[in-house]
């Protein structure tokens, strides 16, 4: 039997990341789909994707007769309707309170995208109705504590460490911050020139350009899922509306709070009722979001957006299957076989192992509310640009028609349960990743049958979410990268439609053969 030990407490998780404006967390469907896939560490045999170790050898990977079992954890909900989970590990004289606002950077108004991520910001920055800024701060150094409040695009969530014999102070600063910000002017137009400073840079980096527009291809420009902030939406955010937002959507109702760490799950949960119980608020107005559609085409639609740089980014895809699918499980088997898998994916062998035309590559399904994606990415010399888009574009065809070898379904089904469990190998892990399942409104025995349910996917299975998911009609390509120095002329792939960052780019659109 496999038990994941709760006594792994203190052991190192790597984060893998690119990019800025997203939190790093190694928790299912936090992640922006465009955060990379693979990322060799030199100084270990496991690849990196999405922040959790992969192994580079199949023989590395969990065997299929291991009973895997998944601690649980202590639920309570308080009647203003904050959840409370608790872990107990006695590892460690320490303890990690992390607190999830359902909603996050999806609520920001159409003319204030990036409100969320400047409240969040201000918020931290800002200290409290009886701490300065400084102050706070200082009281955190003086108990070795540290906190943090980031967003993703469906929450707002803070993370605080502190030692064991400090948990009064710390919970007190907790509460203190969480209760009665004061969103000190002068920290809010700091961080506000922070945010406009970075935008001033988005166009730097060719993955953030990609990243960034691919999800808007994909999602709409306006659809809350695929807005981007710019420096006009930025700009006109004000003091006022970080406070309104936070007034407005920072509610018990909507709180997952939980402690992980050196204290007994009875009594962790206590001291958040002790805090907690009274805070009163309206809640939120709940409001879905629009759910976003995509159109066929007889021909690959394909965005250009010259850079002059020596490398092509790559991105296709379409939208795909939301998190209640019942195809959720089999597309979990199939990305694995298609791109996701650390060592023998098709994607990795086609375009990296036996062509050398991409330096890094992936993809698969990503599950979200109300849709998620269907994806594959790559990073190319200019000079392979076309050679690796034609061979991602046959891999995607060929892993559509829905046949795949025994030997690969079971190395897919083996690292897919490798790659769950991971998410749960040291309490804060398993904390985390069970707040933000019941947050997602998965069903309550869904980790712990999760396991059970991968192994049981047949060849058929994986078979039929292939063929309806994979949609060679409705993809989506973009490309970032110097035209003049690509290896064909993308029009030979598929309809070209240019999109120019600055209007500079637009010498790099003649063709090096013209």
């Amino acid at each position: 039997m496999r038990i994941l030990s709760r006594s792994l407490y203190m052991a190192a998780v790597a984060v893998t990341l690119a990019g800025s404006g997203f939190a790093q967390t190694t928790e299912p469907q936090s992640r922006d789909f465009l955060q990379p896939i693979l990322a060799v560490d030199a100084t270990s045999p496991t690849l990196q994707r999405g922040g959790e170790a992969i192994p580079l050898r199949p023989e590395m990977l969990v065997n299929n007769d291991e009973n895997v079992t998944i601690p649980q954890v202590s639920q309570v909900v308080l009647p203003n309707g904050i959840r409370v989970f608790a872990l107990e590990s006695r590892e460690s004289p320490s303890l990690y309170f992390i607190v999830f606002f359902k909603g996050g950077s999806s609520l920001d108004p159409a003319d204030k995208v990036g409100l969320a991520t400047l409240t969040a910001a201000a918020w931290r920055a800002g200290g409290t109705g009886s701490l300065s800024p400084d102050d706070f701060d200082q009281k955190l150094d003086e108990i070795g504590s540290q906190l943090s409040i980031s967003t993703e695009r469906n929450m707002v969530r803070l993370d605080m460490f502190a030692l064991s014999e400090k948990r009064e102070e710390a919970l007190a600063l907790l509460e203190d911050l969480l209760l009665h910000p004061a969103f000190n002017e002068k920290q809010f137009d700091q961080r506000k020139a922070l945010n406009l400073e970075e935008l001033r840079r988005e166009n730097d980096e060719p993955s953030d350009v990609a990243r960034r527009e691919f999800r808007k291809e994909l999602y709409g420009a306006d659809n809350p899922l695929g807005r981007i902030p710019t420096t006009a939406t930025v700009s006109s955010v004000e003091l006022a509306d970080a406070r309104s937002f936070y007034e407005t959507n920072i509610a018990p109702s909507v709180c997952w709070f939980g402690i992980a760490g050196d204290a007994g799950e009875a009594e962790a949960t206590k001291w958040i009722e002790d805090k907690f119980a009274s805070w009163s608020k309206p809640a939120p107005p709940v409001a879905a979001l629009p759910e976003p559609s995509d159109k066929e085409s007889s021909r690959p639609q394909i965005l250009l957006i010259p850079r002059r740089t020596a490398q092509s980014q790559i991105r296709l895809g379409h939208l795909s299957i939301a998190r209640n699918s019942p195809l959720l499980i089999p597309a979990e088997v199939m990305s694995s076989i298609y791109g996701m898998s650390g060592f023998s994916s098709r994607l990795l062998t086609e375009v990296r192992t036996k062509r050398g035309y991409a330096y890094a590559v992936g993809g698969g399904v990503l599950p979200d509310d109300p849709r998620g994606i269907f994806f594959a990415v790559a990073g190319s010399k200019a000079a392979s640009t076309c050679a690796a888009l034609s061979t991602m574009m046959e891999v995607t065809s060929s892993t559509a028609r829905g046949t795949f070898s025994e030997k690969e379904l079971d190395t897919a089904r083996r690292e897919v349960v490798h790659g769950f469990i991971t998410k749960f190998d040291v309490p804060r892990k398993i904390l985390t990743n069970r707040m933000i399942y019941d947050m997602q409104g998965y069903p309550s025995d869904f980790i712990d049958k999760f396991v059970e349910r991968v192994r049981g996917v047949s060849a058929a299975d994986v078979t039929n979410a292939a063929k309806e998911i994979i949609q060679s009609s409705r993809l989506r390509i973009l490309v970032v990268g110097d035209p003049s120095t690509m290896d064909c002329d993308l029009t030979q792939l598929g309809d070209v439609t240019v999109r120019l960052l600055e209007p500079g780019d637009s010498a790099l659109l003649k063709h090096k053969s013209d």
